[in-house]
């Protein structure tokens, strides 16, 4: 055997033993990569260690939640550097690590790609905000929780996976992205799952389609072109400034069981000379039912309220139609004198009677279901 051949055995027998490894090249026709140098690394959580290589992929292995060990500052981690410098590439996630911190690549100016495992619950706030270069996403259905501005600024971000398993979506979590752009483009509202995540560019009266159950935070914010919503019985929530600046809009019709959040409603924000100044819109109106999130929150906030009676079932007037008037309601049915403020609110069919329908009706009410 030459000395030639004797030579590219013993060599190739070192990079497969570990004793060595092959520089990039071609060796005897065959194209061969070395593996890329680990250029820094360390913990960032109990059981979760990170690994920066010189191909620029940035690599997250280990069991349970990922955390920032740097004392220094909340959200500086310590990979820190290497995305000041532009040379985080790629973003790998290993399956076991429950999370992704807040901010954890945020500004990462030349991040393409990202691998998320099913094992990931939460993505933190501002996890990729303004990585201008990551196009796609793939977000597994194992994520409940996606933090306000996560995506945020992505310039270049045209396809997101988004599961139907989300339960919390943070305000602008997709804002000033392609993605989000051309969502408003086919339709003026926006709904994952049963959350309506946006509708800034709704005009004139919005119709919330059924079935959502949650209006988001700061979805309709600073509207100016929105003058009315109608706003179906399925919705349980309005959060945190969902119409916040919609001026425009000068009265709203709340449903029975739907709640209402801090400055959910008739509120803008002024400003003048940089100062900026929360204020109320004026001639603002509530509509809803007696005793409701509705009426609580007009005159806890000091705007007018027109009542529509008692809810549908609430009969005892207390804000809501529960087990307290299913008891009253069959005492009615069976005939028995019953001292009640508000005995219409217990015609459920209206048939202006009320008897054993009314009585089947409030008990599928008072059970959840929709009636």
């Amino acid at each position: 055997m030459s000395k030639k051949i004797i030579g590219l055995l013993t060599a190739m027998t070192m990079g497969l033993t570990g004793i060595g490894a092959f520089p990039s090249g071609t060796f005897g026709g065959f194209d061969i990569k070395a593996d890329a140098d680990i250029i820094s690394g360390g913990p960032c959580g109990d059981n979760v260690i990170w690994e920066f290589d010189s191909d620029g992929t940035l690599k997250f292995s280990g069991k349970g939640e990922m955390a920032y060990t740097n004392t220094l500052s909340q959200y500086s981690s310590e990979w820190e550097g290497f995305r000041n410098v532009g040379e985080i590439k790629k973003v790998v996630i290993e399956e076991g690590i429950t999370n992704i911190v807040s901010a954890a690549f945020n500004y990462c100016q030349s991040l393409e790609s990202v691998i998320i495992p099913s094992s990931v619950t939460d993505i933190g706030t501002y996890a990729f905000f303004k990585c201008p270069n990551l196009k796609s996403v793939t977000i597994p259905d194992s994520v409940t929780y996606i933090g306000m501005y996560a995506f945020s600024g992505c310039s270049s971000l045209e396809n997101i996976s988004i599961p139907s398993s989300l339960e919390t979506l943070g305000h602008d979590a997709f804002e000033g992205t392609p993605f989000l752009e051309a969502k408003r483009a086919e339709s003026p509202i926006y709904v994952i799952g049963d959350h309506l995540i946006d509708g800034r560019s709704a005009k004139g009266n919005a119709v919330i389609p059924d079935g959502v159950a949650v209006i988001n935070d700061f979805s309709f914010y600073n509207n100016t072109d929105l003058t009315g919503v109608t706003i179906p019985s399925s919705v349980k929530f309005i959060d945190f400034e969902a119409f916040y600046g919609c001026t425009s809009m000068k009265s709203i019709t709340i449903p029975e069981t739907t709640k209402l959040y801090m400055s959910s409603l008739g509120y803008y924000d002024k400003v003048e000379d940089n100062h900026h100044e929360t204020c109320k819109t004026d001639d603002f109106t509530i509509i809803g039912y007696n005793g409701t999130s509705a009426e609580k929150y007009a005159v806890s906030n000091g705007f007018d309220f027109v009542s529509l009676g008692n809810a549908p079932g609430d009969f005892d007037g207390s804000g809501a139609a529960d087990v307290d008037d299913l008891v009253l309601m069959q005492k009615i049915t069976a005939g028995w004198k019953v001292d009640v403020k508000y005995t219409s609110a217990a015609d459920l069919n209206g048939d202006k009677d009320v008897d054993v329908d009314d009585l089947v009706l409030m008990q599928k009410k008072v059970a959840g279901w929709k009636v």
